[in-house]
C-alpha cells in the first residue's frame, strides 16, 4: 500500500490544531497560539507509528504521544486537556474515514491516506473550525449570560489595568467589610503594599484554593466611584465564564 507521508503531515496538523480549539473553547481556558501550532505540529510526526506492526502497541503508542506531548506543553493541565483531545480527534477521524473511505485507511490509530484524493479530507477542517467558533459563540451568548459580563478598572492610580470580569450574585464573600473578588493568576501585578498577610490567606487556601490575597481598588464600568475590596488570586487556568475576575454581589454596595 503506497503511503503519502507529505498529505499525512499536513493533515495532522490541522487535525492537531482543531483539536486544541475544540479543547480550548469547551473548557473555556487561555491557549497561546504558539502552543497550539507547536503541539500540532509535533503531533504530525505521530504518522510515523503506521510502521509497527503490533496494532494494540500501536494504538497504545499512539495515544501516548498525543498524551507526553500535552504533557509537555502544558503539565498537570494536561489532564483536563487531553479526554477531550482523544474525542475530537477520533471524531474527526472517523468522519473523515466515513467520507473519503476509498482513498483513506487507519492503522494504530493514525490515518493513511492512501491516494491523493485522499486529501480533500482537508476540507473538513475549516468546517469543522468555523463550527467550533460558531457555536461556542452561540452557548456562550445563550447559557453564559453575556449580560453578566462586564469590563472592570483595577489597581491604584499609579497602577491600573482594565479586567474582564463576570458578575456573580453567588459570591457574597467579604472580608473585614470588604467584598472579595477572585482573579486568575498572572493577569494583574500588585505592589508589595497591597499584599495582605495573616490567617486569612490560610482559610482562604483550604476554602477556595486562593493563592494570595490583595487590597486595591476597583471601578466598574457602571459605577463613578473605586472601591477598596480584596483581590483573592487564584492559580487556575480555567476563566470565569470567559472572563478573568469574578466579582462581588456587594461590590459598590
Amino acid at each position: 500500500m503506497k503511503v503519502y507521508f507529505d498529505l499525512m503531515f499536513v493533515y495532522y496538523i490541522m487535525t492537531s490544531i482543531c483539536s486544541l480549539v475544540f479543547v480550548k473553547n469547551i473548557l473555556v481556558c487561555s491557549m497561546e497560539r504558539r502552543k497550539i501550532i507547536g503541539i500540532s505540529f509535533i503531533n504530525s510526526f505521530s504518522i510515523i507509528i503506521v510502521y509497527i506492526t503490533n496494532q494494540i502497541f500501536g494504538y497504545f503508542l499512539t495515544l501516548t504521544y498525543f498524551f507526553v506531548t500535552l504533557l509537555i506543553f502544558f503539565r498537570k493541565k494536561a489532564l483536563h486537556y487531553y479526554p477531550l483531545f482523544i474525542l475530537f480527534y477520533a471524531f474527526l477521524n472517523v468522519l473523515n474515514l466515513l467520507c473519503y473511505q476509498e482513498f483513506l485507511t487507519i492503522r494504530n490509530g493514525i490515518v493513511v491516506i492512501k491516494d491523493p484524493i485522499g486529501a480533500f479530507s482537508y476540507l473538513t477542517f475549516p468546517i469543522m473550525f468555523i463550527s467550533i467558533i460558531l457555536v461556542s459563540k452561540a452557548v456562550d451568548s445563550l447559557y453564559r449570560l453575556r449580560n453578566y459580563k462586564t469590563i472592570i478598572l483595577l489597581g491604584s492610580s499609579t497602577n491600573k489595568k482594565v479586567i474582564t470580569a463576570y458578575f456573580d450574585s453567588g459570591n457574597t464573600l467579604r472580608y473585614r467589610n470588604c467584598p472579595v473578588i477572585f482573579l486568575r493568576d498572572g493577569i494583574y501585578n500588585f505592589s508589595a503594599e497591597e499584599k495582605v498577610e495573616g490567617e486569612i490567606i490560610t482559610i482562604l487556601k483550604k476554602q477556595y484554593g486562593v493563592k494570595s490575597l490583595y487590597k486595591t481598588l476597583v471601578k466598574t464600568k457602571v459605577s463613578a466611584d473605586s472601591y477598596f475590596v480584596y483581590v483573592a488570586v487564584k492559580d487556575d487556568y480555567r476563566k470565569y465564564n470567559g472572563c478573568d475576575a469574578l466579582l462581588n454581589l456587594y461590590l459598590g454596595g
